[in-house]
């Protein structure tokens, strides 16, 4: 098989080569068919350990107005889609301005309404009170990893292939806006896109506003809350007050049970082609935001800017009482079982396996989850597993 090649949307660096359509995500590595296919309940039975399964369990349990016509501009510079120049128009309650990650700003003259955007940024609008018309994903809607907790009912589907867009679907849609996120060190490319030329079709039918998605996940959540109350969104009601308290407890839950375990270390492990991948944490935004509140993830030597891959027999090269076990691998925890370097690692022998999601966590109930299930795990860990 050949080495890893396709970009990482991150911060550009390279990551696993590119899987059937129905298996990826944007960075090339499995979507959630395969995450839908290792249940929580699955992955808990591959760690071994009953009692701390057991505990963790118990602990998560219409008519409209033509669209603007579209424009483009290079970052830095302004995309003016307003058709009049009257205070009206340009007034907080019926136009639109955002400056996205790229330091473009987007001006239309009323509020956009007919929203198509990518997986992770439609799901981070939808926690928003914000419905895309249509979504392009790198799966079907109904297996894509970042669409797992939404409904998508209703909504039409531009692309389920990383990369290609239905130009013709697009197109019918009408759409006002195209959300998506991009990567500084990526260049131009937005994510979602194949290449330049798809993204320029794609702006041609409507703006695109495009999210930096390697900021910390508290930043790219408020740019979301900005973006949409900017559409005219509502985001102070009572549901979405309390998920932000749930992220609050969570992340002080973290800081609490992280601050009593002062010497507990965790790795970070996904698979891909019968071999191991150590994440870098200062590549990963949720990794290295945790960080900040007292997990300490080991840092691999080697590699590239995201991960230092070794063989199944080298797996007990960095050793952690914690591990942080990706919920979407190649391997899942039962095909590892007949590895016996695997097998040997303390955390593995004492149930000390988390699951780990890499996904883009843009809303604070998905966030407050991941960190919910990484706080359990340092709860129930012996932190002198490894000296």
């Amino acid at each position: 098989m050949a080495a890893p090649s396709r970009y990482w949307p991150y911060s550009g660096g390279t990551v696993l080569e590119q899987r059937p359509a129905s298996e990826t995500r944007p960075d090339g590595t499995p979507s959630r068919a395969l995450l839908h296919a290792t249940s929580r309940r699955r992955f808990l039975a591959g760690i071994g350990g009953a009692a701390f399964a057991a505990g963790f369990l118990a602990a998560c349990g219409d008519e409209r107005d033509t669209a603007p016509a579209a424009t483009t501009a290079e970052p830095g510079t302004t995309i003016d889609t307003t058709t009049s120049t009257t205070a009206e128009a340009s007034s907080p309650t019926t136009g639109f301005t955002f400056t996205d990650g790229r330091g473009v700003t987007v001006t239309l003259d009323r509020k956009p309404e007919r929203i198509v955007a990518y997986a992770a940024p439609a799901a981070a609008l939808w926690h928003l009170g914000v419905t895309p018309v249509g979504i392009f994903a790198g799966s079907p809607l109904s297996e894509s990893a970042n669409l797992a907790d939404i409904d998508v009912t209703g909504i039409d589907t531009v692309g389920s292939v990383y990369g290609e867009i239905d130009l013709e679907k697009l197109v019918a849609l009408e759409p006002d806006l195209v959300v998506t996120a991009c990567s500084p060190r990526q260049g131009d490319l937005l994510w979602g896109f194949a290449d330049l030329q798809v993204q320029e079709q794609v702006e041609s039918v409507a703006p695109i506003v495009a999210i930096n998605g390697i900021e910390d996940p508290t930043e790219v959540i408020s740019q979301f809350e900005a973006l949409a109350t900017a559409m005219g969104a509502d985001i102070e009601g009572p549901e979405y007050a309390a998920a932000s308290q749930r992220f609050d407890t969570a992340v002080a839950d973290l800081e609490d049970a992280t601050a009593a375990k002062p010497g507990l270390t965790a790795v970070a492990v996904t698979s891909y082609d019968r071999q191991l991948y150590f994440a870098k944490p200062a590549a990963f935004p949720a990794l290295r935001q945790m960080g900040t509140w007292g997990l300490t993830v080991v840092e691999p030597a080697g590699g590239d800017d995201f991960w230092e891959t070794v063989s199944l027999e080298e797996a007990n090269k960095y050793l952690a009482d914690l591990i942080l076990y990706d919920t979407q691998p190649v391997l899942d925890l039962e095909d590892l079982s007949n590895i016996g370097t695997w097998q040997s690692l303390p955390a593995v022998q004492s149930g000390q396996i988390v699951p780990w999601d890499k996904l883009e966590n843009w809303s604070y109930a998905a966030y407050a989850a991941d960190i919910e299930a990484i706080t359990q795990g340092v709860k129930a860990a012996d932190p002198d597993l490894v000296a």
